[in-house]
């Protein structure tokens, strides 16, 4: 299934949807395009939707690759990561891979909880307005491996 990527706040914060079944193929796409996306001369906040998530894939990436991606600013970034289907599973390979990775990040319920907390933990963000449907924000990418590739 699809890795669907928007702009919620252009240049400010990225939002990640995932959904159904994500292979390694797919999370490792997502995450070369999530971070091309970026300028790192400052913060990009990630609010990462799992809660259409059927299943997190078998594997991820190799830290080495991940950490090869991640961006080498010194400005301080948060990731949000909403609830999922396999919440303990989810959160054990997030937890291991941002602590790894030294990634500031949360758990967060609801789109909405990830928005309130990213206005409380970075106070230069502009007033962020409620998600009224993830499709009106501004499109990125689509990543799935059916389609082979990003389209």
């Amino acid at each position: 299934m699809p890795i669907n990527m928007y702009w919620y706040i252009p240049d400010k914060i990225i939002l990640i949807d995932m959904q159904g079944t994500v292979t390694e193929n797919e999370f490792a796409t997502m995450m070369t395009e999530s971070l091309a996306n970026q300028d790192n001369s400052y913060p990009v906040h990630s609010i990462v939707n799992t809660s259409n998530l059927d299943k997190h894939p078998e594997a991820v990436p190799s830290m080495k690759f991940m950490s090869k991606y991640m961006p080498k600013t010194t400005q301080p970034q948060w990731v949000m990561f909403t609830s999922s289907a396999d919440g303990r599973l989810g959160k054990f390979i997030a937890t291991v891979t941002m602590q790894i990775l030294r990634q500031r990040f949360r758990f967060v319920d609801s789109l909405e909880e990830a928005i309130e907390t990213l206005a409380q933990l970075d106070p230069e963000l502009p007033k962020l307005p409620p998600i009224d449907a993830i499709e009106s924000l501004d499109f990125i990418s689509k990543i799935d491996d059916q389609t082979m590739g990003v389209s």
